[in-house]
């Protein structure tokens, strides 16, 4: 009959079969096998401890990655957008990768002062923001990087410019609500916008990311108005929190 005997040691196990008195004869001669293995044990640990210390099993370190130095920018929004025009940034790139590159081109800033600026620029349509890994990205749409072939134009679908939109809709009505009201009669309310009830908040922010320009929320509320006492909207809820729905 075999008999298995096993043996823990600080380092690992020994284990021994054999028949009884093979057993008993190894068990006087066990604290002389364990010692062995202990030995062998350490002297294998030591040599990977040193290869894992060798230079030559060692991975190249990274490399930090150099930004590219880019002409004197008139400020933060200028600066990252210099940055990310860049070959460099045509990989999506992160707020903390853009406050590296920012500071090697002398650039010093705030995270704060670093958040609103790209999401001023997301807004207005300069930049967009990506998702990976849970984490944001940040670069130059594909159009704006720089003129398209005459043969191979793609409308943009980003919004125009602040500048050339105020002259645009100057010319109908110079007022802010009128061009708020302009916009909402010819693209919120037949793009169907309004099929859920909106507070005036969401009215803003929306014709804020279209436009790329701000808008007092008295004259988005004021525009909403109007709209309710032409009966092209309908009104719930009571003053100072109405929400508007289409008719």
């Amino acid at each position: 009959m075999v008999f298995t005997l096993r043996v823990r040691i600080a380092s690992g196990e020994v284990e021994m079969q054999g028949t009884r008195p093979e057993i008993y004869e190894t068990i006087d001669e066990l604290p002389k096998i364990v010692d062995k293995v202990r030995e062998a044990l350490f002297t294998s640990q030591d040599r990977t401890e040193q290869k894992l210390g060798d230079p030559a099993f060692q991975g190249a370190p990274e490399r930090p990655e150099h930004a590219p130095v880019i002409e004197r920018a008139s400020g933060l929004n200028d600066g990252i957008l210099k940055l990310l025009s860049t070959e460099w940034g045509m990989r999506p790139r992160m707020w903390s990768e853009l406050d590296r590159a920012l500071k090697q081109n002398a650039l010093n800033y705030s995270k704060g002062s670093i958040t609103s600026a790209l999401a001023q620029l997301v807004r207005s349509g300069r930049l967009r923001r990506l998702l990976a890994n849970g984490i944001y990205g940040y670069q130059v749409p594909p159009q704006r990087l720089g003129p398209a072939p005459e043969d191979n134009k793609i409308e943009s679908t980003s919004p125009p410019e602040p500048r050339n939109v105020v002259e645009t809709l100057g010319k109908r009505g110079k007022a802010e609500t009128s061009i708020i009201l302009q916009q909402i009669e010819s693209k919120l309310i037949p793009q169907g916008f309004f099929g859920a009830a909106k507070n005036t908040a969401e009215v803003r922010a929306q014709l804020e990311q279209m436009l790329g320009l701000e808008f007092q929320s008295r004259k988005v509320s004021q525009a909403l108005g109007e709209l309710y006492q032409k009966s092209l909207l309908k009104r719930t809820g009571s003053t100072g929190n109405f929400r508007y729905i289409i008719v």
